[in-house]
């Protein structure tokens, strides 16, 4: 967690992508609301899968918690 943060935060030139690797592991993530859902792997992923993936489960996340926030995830724990 640490080596994401700190490659999406201090990125050269702006923005991280969505997709980026590091010492051979691939991180992918989506940023909504402030919230960073992120997927690592060691393999070869298809990326456009993957970030649909993501995309979907924010999409079922934000109608069991009504709202996608850090809070109503904290409440909703349970229920992901």
């Amino acid at each position: 967690a640490e080596v994401f943060f700190r490659k999406v935060k201090f990125w050269k030139g702006g923005d991280a992508p969505p997709v980026f690797n590091v010492d051979n592991t691939h991180f992918l993530y989506v940023k909504k609301n402030g919230l960073y859902f992120v997927v690592t792997t060691k393999f070869n992923v298809s990326p456009a899968m993957t970030l649909e993936l993501i995309e979907r489960l924010t999409k079922v996340f934000k109608d069991y918690c009504g709202v996608l926030t850090e809070e109503s995830m904290k409440k909703n724990f349970t229920l992901i």
